[in-house]
């Protein structure tokens, strides 16, 4: 048995803590003791004393959330003494500062293969580990895909991606020319990673600095990210609603005007919570997914929806054509041809048996592979593997 902290902060929707919810459960399962530490709640400084009041085997936290935390100026978990994982669920570019503390035993663990390549070249002395995200299920009967309401549900943030841009017009002309590049080169080569496409703009120029411009101006890099997703998830949203297809859209619509308002099959709804999402997934015979730039990783929309019975819908990479079998247990699309993702959706809407036979085989696989349960055994192998090479 372990005796394991979990720690929680702030996050979009209560996703993040939502998850820890579900890993604590996990934890329990297999018969650890677990505390969770709510870092927002004004008495975190007595839960920590009292999560801390004897030895602890690891702490875990989504995005590294308190790994800065100390106590007579020195990291609180050297203090304690214990190995803090902080698993990152967005690219590391985005958590530098965090990345950078300097705790004696440190795990970060990432849901994507190149953000561990990011790491190993640019923190090369951080000991860093795949591990994807796990999927959530709300513990509903789940619904046969006849009776389901929502054809294609689609939720999260959907941002103009030209109000991004206008942030980086401000910029010196040769920094808008590089950030121009930059874009479009992603979005031709969506293969490639953001600090690769970085690093060809600088070098087509003869410039060699790129680790210096991703350390010190990682704004940069993800102002590029936020325009290449957020244009890709309109491109993809307009290929189906172009088509006829009715997206269900529960979220910000960051955008002056509505760009699909004269598409009726085109419906907007207010933000809900995660549990809620659960709920609606649960409801819905498709959910459409648009990775966030991950070349060879995971997302937890994937999984989560699966498990609610729906069909997972999302482009594909290295990683996800690994785990699964397009038009068997998902629907992948590339981007080079999405204009062909209107008619495979159309045609499993309108058969029956193979949309429960899509939606069946991905709830099977993801309850075999791909839950919470099964990241923490994963984690406690990580801490196991770490143990042994634990720096003194």
């Amino acid at each position: 048995m372990a005796r394991i902290v979990l720690l929680k902060g702030r996050s979009q929707y209560d996703v993040l803590r939502i998850f820890v919810d579900y890993l604590g459960e996990a934890f329990n399962q297999l018969g650890d003791e677990i505390f969770i530490v709510d870092l927002t709640n004004p008495n975190r400084m007595k839960a920590l004393q009292d999560a801390f009041s004897f030895p602890c085997d690891f702490v875990f936290a989504f995005n590294c959330i308190g790994i800065d935390l100390k106590l007579d100026d020195e990291y609180l978990f050297n203090l304690a003494d214990t190995t803090y994982i902080g698993c990152l669920v967005d690219h590391p570019i985005y958590h530098l500062q965090r990345i950078n503390t300097n705790l004696n035993n440190l795990i970060l663990t990432c849901v994507d293969y190149s953000h561990i390549e990011f790491l190993c070249t640019y923190f090369p002395l951080k000991r860093s580990a795949f591990l994807p995200h796990g999927g959530s299920v709300k513990g509903e009967d789940i619904k046969e895909q006849r009776i389901r309401d929502i054809d294609v549900l689609f939720g999260g943030s959907f941002k103009d991606p030209d109000l991004i841009r206008k942030e980086w017009l401000i910029l010196p002309k040769t920094m808008i020319s590089i950030m121009d590049e930059a874009a479009e080169y992603l979005l031709a080569n969506p293969d490639k990673t953001l600090e690769g496409e970085l690093q060809f703009v600088l070098q087509s120029r003869n410039f060699y600095g790129e680790y210096g411009i991703l350390m010190n101006n990682p704004a940069f890099l993800q102002l590029v990210d936020s325009y290449v997703r957020s244009y890709r998830r309109y491109k993809c949203v307009e290929e189906l609603i172009k088509s006829g297809i009715p997206i269900d859209f529960y979220g910000v619509l960051g955008w002056d005007r509505n760009p699909f308002e004269m598409y009726k099959n085109f419906r907007v709804h207010n933000s809900v919570d995660f549990n809620e999402m659960l709920s609606l997934m649960g409801n819905s015979k498709f959910v459409l997914n648009v990775l966030p730039n991950f070349k060879n990783g995971s997302h937890e929309r994937i999984f989560t929806s699966m498990l609610q019975g729906a069909i997972s819908v999302t482009d594909k990479n290295q990683y996800l054509e690994n785990q699964f079998n397009d038009e068997e247990d998902i629907i992948f699309y590339t981007w080079d041809k999405i204009e062909l993702l209107p008619e495979k959706i159309k045609d499993i809407l309108e058969d029956e048996d193979n949309r429960n036979y899509i939606a069946l085989n991905g709830m099977k696989k993801a309850n075999e592979k791909h839950t919470w349960l099964q990241r923490a055994k994963e984690i406690k192998e990580l801490v196991e593997i770490n143990s042994v090479f634990r720096t003194p």
